[in-house]
């Protein structure tokens, strides 16, 4: 059963506090996983990443609203979704113009940005794992990765696999 989400003002806060499941401001290893489950992870995914993803990821969500996501620029430093940084973003990493993003073009997208060896890795990681839930005919439209930065995108998994699982 989905949780009630909290609807901040802010895109980059509703991205992250998915994950804040008690609201404390703290993000821990075991609401790592059970976010991830919630996104229909099997339990051996989660398993696997949460612990890699509370070692690599600040903990407080305070803290990770000061990281930005440096991969696509689509936030200013006070947490409000740039839409202009957006689509420059977009139109660089959509190499081939179909309207869609490739792991191959995610993966590019990714390395043109980084500034260092945790940034790359970090992006690379949450940007292929954005593909894996998300894509439809082998991409990532514009609109799910619009939903992935605004955090709206999160509601609508648990509420497709919630569909499918029902009687």
């Amino acid at each position: 059963m989905p949780r009630d989400r909290a609807d901040p003002s802010e895109a980059l806060e509703t991205h992250i506090t998915f994950f804040d499941v008690d609201r404390d401001g703290e993000i821990t290893r075991d609401e790592i996983h059970q976010g991830l489950e919630e996104l229909g992870f099997s339990p051996l995914v989660a398993t696997v990443l949460a612990p890699v993803l509370a070692i690599a990821l600040p903990r407080r969500v305070e803290d990770l609203l000061e990281v930005r996501h440096d991969d696509t620029g689509a936030f200013t430093s006070d947490g409000a979704f740039d839409e202009d940084a957006f689509e420059a973003w977009w139109r660089r990493t959509d190499r081939d113009g179909d309207g869609r993003l490739s792991r191959w073009e995610l993966l590019c997208g990714s390395v043109a940005l980084a500034d260092d060896p945790i940034s790359l890795g970090a992006s690379v990681g949450e940007l292929q794992l954005l593909h894996h839930l998300l894509a439809e005919d082998g991409g990532l439209s514009r609109a799910s990765v619009l939903r992935f930065l605004d955090g709206s995108w999160f509601a609508e998994l648990i509420a497709r696999r919630d569909a499918q699982s029902s009687p």
